[in-house]
């Protein structure tokens, strides 16, 4: 029954024949539906390139919170951008050169790159790393915290030194099935043998009329934001799902053609079996991104973790009562560890590109029981995130700036029955800042010239004491060693450079003083991390 009620779903989200889809011949996104690619990871600054094209008004058709990107896709967005580029474009030459550069690295070339037969060999990245930063547990989860490792979907690094290659393969089954697969190879300070070597990540993807179909192991993420998402975010290792999504974004009808473009996702995830609560449990999620008018995206985004070895009560009945959402308190939480978000970004007129952006996130809750919305509810179970973007800082892109504002509550990323949390493999599948936290975050990109780019990432980061079990928190503050809050500041300083269309050299230091580290007062420390690293393909 729960197997017929997803795929309903997701006839329903996915209208890729039946509603009005624009076909590949008339595609006014710059997708390219006949040609089937692996996707783009999501690690790569093609996001970011992506973005400054679409809030400059040079890609008027971007649903940037859905990722990843097929590499046909950006390779179609970026050659439809340069190609239709004008001479009358403000500071021209500069982005001529610019979308050139682009080409050459992510362009349609770049589909076919590297290519014997069926088979391509679609990058190789070659790597030292350089921690020292011990980890923490998040409380009332089962994730620990490691903040320089957030956002490298999942990578785990030793303590003191490593050494790592990844190889990246494609193999093309037929005109519309592909098969990708990415091995490790890491030999670390702490690990006892001469290396290690797993498969992170395998999947087929199949384009079948319009839809495309995956299935395999690969990481998600949706929403804005550069230093992570808020509800599936680029922390964890990949996966295993079976996902469905329009090639092409569809309309609707009538009215609703005024939400404009729309893309679609859904997908059902088994979980890991090491867990606190149950052994692989199931993750919904459910996605859809509209843009009403080139300066405004609007994401919806549904999650319901589910089932598991020796849950008994979170099967269908509870997945169709607790579908609607809600914002409740604990005691009228779901059996099912339920949430949502909202995303929204907003290109400011006249304003160089400027953009505002904001994720909005809810926990556990049902609009029947608590209606009408009440603002300290709102304020009590609402976690968010807010950011400004300018990409033209001084003229012509030279200088890049984006900030961000985060704030989590009491029960973000946890529950009562799934006591491990939103979490895969003791990660944390939404944002890194973790419950009851604020985080301040600033990113500063200056292109030297079109092939180098230095980055620099600052933050600051307050994680609070509070969990939801009062009497336990109680006796924690019963000792006058105990403090109510963490306090992390980060200074990261990076490189980018381009030696080549296929070939990328990357580098980064970073610094982190904590105080009171996990919640004891006078507990200082000092963090530090270091990579260096090159790139061959994509």
């Amino acid at each position: 029954g729960l197997c017929f009620f997803i795929i309903l779903i997701a006839s329903w989200s996915l209208p890729a024949w039946s509603i009005a889809v624009v076909p590949a011949e008339e595609d006014t996104s710059g997708e390219n539906t006949t040609t089937i690619s692996a996707n783009m990871p999501l690690t790569d600054n093609v996001y970011q390139e992506l973005q400054t094209l679409a809030v400059t008004g040079l890609l008027d058709t971007f649903l940037g919170s859905n990722k990843p990107m097929a590499i046909s896709q950006v390779a179609a967005l970026i050659s439809r951008v340069h190609t239709e580029l004008s001479d009358r474009t403000p500071h021209y030459e500069w982005w001529r050169e610019y979308l050139g550069r682009l080409d050459k690295r992510y362009g349609k070339s770049a589909v076919s790159r590297n290519r014997i037969g069926p088979l391509r060999f679609r990058s190789w990245n070659i790597g030292y790393f350089w921690l020292r930063q011990p980890a923490r547990l998040i409380p009332e989860t089962n994730a620990h915290l490691v903040p320089f490792l957030s956002n490298r979907e999942g990578r785990s690094f030793d303590p003191g030194y490593n050494l790592f290659v990844e190889g990246t393969f494609d193999f093309r089954l037929s005109s519309f099935a592909l098969l990708s697969a990415q091995a490790r190879w890491r030999h670390g300070g702490d690990t006892h043998n001469a290396g290690q070597i797993a498969l992170r990540n395998v999947y087929l993807k199949m384009h079948l009329r319009g839809i495309e179909l995956q299935a395999g192991r690969d990481n998600l993420a949706w929403g804005h934001g550069f230093s992570g998402s808020m509800g599936l975010n680029n922390n964890t290792q990949p996966f295993d799902f079976f996902k469905l999504s329009n090639l092409n974004p569809y309309h609707l009808p009538w009215l609703l053609n005024h939400l404009g473009p729309i893309k679609s996702t859904v997908f059902l995830a088994r979980l890991d079996k090491d867990r606190t609560d149950f052994p692989n449990p199931s993750l919904f999620g459910l996605s859809l991104n509209a843009t009403p008018r080139p300066w405004l995206e609007i994401g919806l985004h549904r999650w319901m973790l589910f089932r598991g070895k020796g849950s008994t009560d979170a099967g269908f009945k509870y997945f169709i009562t607790d579908f609607f959402f809600r914002l409740g308190t604990p005691k009228n939480r779901s059996a099912i560890n339920n949430a949502s978000e909202l995303d929204l970004r907003f290109r400011l007129p006249y304003s160089g590109g400027m953009h505002l952006y904001a994720n909005v996130y809810w926990e556990d809750s049902n609009v029947l029981d608590n209606f009408p919305f009440l603002p300290y509810k709102l304020e009590r179970d609402t976690a968010s995130m807010f950011g400004m973007s300018i990409p033209n800082l001084l003229t012509k892109g030279r200088l890049g700036l984006q900030a961000e504002h985060v704030r989590t509550t009491l029960i973000t990323y946890r529950h009562s029955r799934y006591n491990s949390g939103f979490t895969f493999k003791q990660r944390l599948l939404g944002h890194d800042l973790g419950p009851s936290g604020q985080g301040g975050y600033i990113r500063l990109k200056s292109t030297i010239n079109h092939s180098f780019d230095l980055i620099l990432s600052t933050a600051i980061e307050r994680r609070g004491d509070e969990i939801t079990n009062t009497p336990m928190l109680n006796n924690l503050r019963a000792d006058p060693g105990h403090a109510t809050g963490e306090w992390r500041y980060r200074f990261i300083p990076g490189f980018c450079w381009d030696l080549s269309s296929n070939r990328r050299l990357t580098g980064q230091i970073g610094y982190e003083r904590v105080k009171s580290f996990s919640f004891s007062k006078n507990a200082y420390q000092h963090n530090a991390f270091f990579e260096f690293g090159i790139k061959m393909g994509l």
